[in-house]
């Protein structure tokens, strides 16, 4: 029983995932960076042209942590599996 892992992973938080691990699957979307630019006098169009920006960059972003679900349930799924097979080859005392 004492070389038995048990790990509990149902609540493993994304943070412990590192950053890296998950930015090589999901592409992290870059802020438009309009907003520097725009006055308060500045022409329709600009704020419309920066309103459009921030849009496509919000549904980036929503595809961007879509992504890191996806990938975080994954590698908790593999790390379940590698455990559970560990464990029963630690029962059977062979695999």
């Amino acid at each position: 029983m004492n070389r038995l892992l048990v790990i509990a992973l149902a609540t493993l938080p994304l943070a412990v995932l590192s950053r890296e691990a998950l930015a090589s699957f999901c592409h992290r979307p870059t802020p438009p960076r309009c907003t520097m630019y725009l006055m308060s006098n500045s022409p329709n169009w600009e704020f419309e042209d920066c309103r459009g920006r921030i849009e496509r960059f919000r549904q980036e972003v929503q595809v961007f942590l879509d992504c890191q679900r996806d990938e975080q349930a994954t590698v908790i799924r593999e790390l379940n599996e590698e455990v559970r097979q560990f464990n029963a080859c630690a029962r059977d005392r062979f695999c």
